[in-house]
């Protein structure tokens, strides 16, 4: 009888531990189907024989601006997503259904980017902010998730591939996600006085995640 450690497989792997590269592939869809959906949010305009396109391709802006906040944070998530789960040999059980949690949010973000762009000009000081308020909490929602999958990292360090460097970084990484909802709840607040303002907080705070350095 040959042993069975002879094929190869890891003796000391744990029940219900995947590998990362399943998680990456599934996670990479997902990102990449959300912002897919995010320019089918934008409709051609049918201006007829005789209409202006040119103006009504202009009427638009509220659209590209929403397009252009929407797409760069959905992109900076994907590659901080892609640093952290680089940083684990395998994944396990929590972390699975944590990241579901968070593609769940990034799915979610075409909708309320389109409400938003919807009622950036042509709504009422309500029915923006209710409109921004979706967004925000949409934010909320995605740092939220982020900030449990970095708590994660710290716990699981039996699964991670470097501990020593991990753990520091995730230190980092769950202020910055304190920050970012903060930042979150107050641009939501502000928007009760001031939407247009609060839609300047939501792009700061992506540019924020532009950095990169804060998990490094």
């Amino acid at each position: 009888m040959t042993d069975d450690n002879t094929t190869g497989a890891p003796a000391t792997q744990p029940l219900g531990a995947v590998s990362t590269s399943r998680v990456e592939a599934f996670s990479d869809g997902v990102f990449a189907i959300a912002t897919t959906l995010l320019i089918l949010e934008i409709a051609v305009p049918h201006v007829g024989e005789k209409g202006d396109l040119f103006r009504a391709l202009f009427d638009l802006w509220p659209s590209y601006v929403s397009y252009a906040v929407s797409f760069v944070t959905i992109g900076l998530m994907w590659i901080n997503h892609h640093y952290l789960i680089g940083l684990f040999a395998r994944v396990d059980r929590p972390l699975l259904f944590l990241n579901l949690g968070l593609l769940a949010v990034i799915a979610f973000i075409p909708f309320p980017t389109g409400v938003l762009a919807e009622y950036l000009v042509d709504g009422d000081q309500q029915q923006l902010f209710a409109a921004a308020t979706l967004y925000g909490v949409t934010m909320i929602g995605v740092s939220g998730f982020f900030l449990l999958l970095w708590m994660h990292v710290r716990r699981a360090t039996g699964s991670l591939k470097n501990p020593a460097a991990a753990v520091p970084a995730a230190g980092r990484a769950i202020v910055f996600c304190l920050c970012a909802l903060a930042a979150y709840l107050i641009a939501i607040a502000v928007g009760a006085l001031a939407p247009v303002v609060s839609l300047v907080l939501f792009a700061a705070v992506a540019s924020l995640f532009a950095l990169g350095r804060y998990s490094r």
